[in-house]
């Protein structure tokens, strides 16, 4: 798939990059020229996630990160590589949501030091 973007063979292409399923971190992203001349998308943005309420449930409390949803969108545009997102929020709070989160633009480097316990990321960065 490199060449194929590589060359803009596809206009666009869909990836699925998410804290559960990080292997385009050593399948695509290497091997991409920077910049692409393809669009790269990223969908199924949240699996994973885990909700607040399970915190208490798991023995997270405040000594911990805890991501919101629109974390995992962060999460997964803190690589370069990846030009936007498909998601589909619901509600214009959903919205608003999203919106602010993107705001505060890719997550730090302490915040992905720390999306690695929180997300249960098990690859290396």
């Amino acid at each position: 798939m490199p060449w194929a973007l590589d060359h803009h063979l596809v206009d666009l292409a869909f990836i699925r990059y998410n804290p559960t399923h990080t292997g385009a971190r050593s399948d695509l992203f290497p091997d991409l020229m920077p910049p692409s001349p393809t669009l790269l998308y990223n969908f199924k943005n949240t699996p994973g996630c885990v909700c607040p309420e399970r915190y208490p449930e798991l023995g997270l409390n405040d000594d911990y990160w805890q991501p919101r949803i629109t974390d995992y969108y962060r999460f997964a545009l803190t690589r370069p590589e990846i030009d936007g997102l498909l998601c589909s929020p619901t509600t214009p709070r959903e919205v608003e949501a999203l919106a602010i989160a993107l705001e505060a633009g890719p997550l730090d480097e302490e915040e992905e030091k720390n999306s690695r316990v929180m997300f249960f990321d098990p690859s290396p960065l």
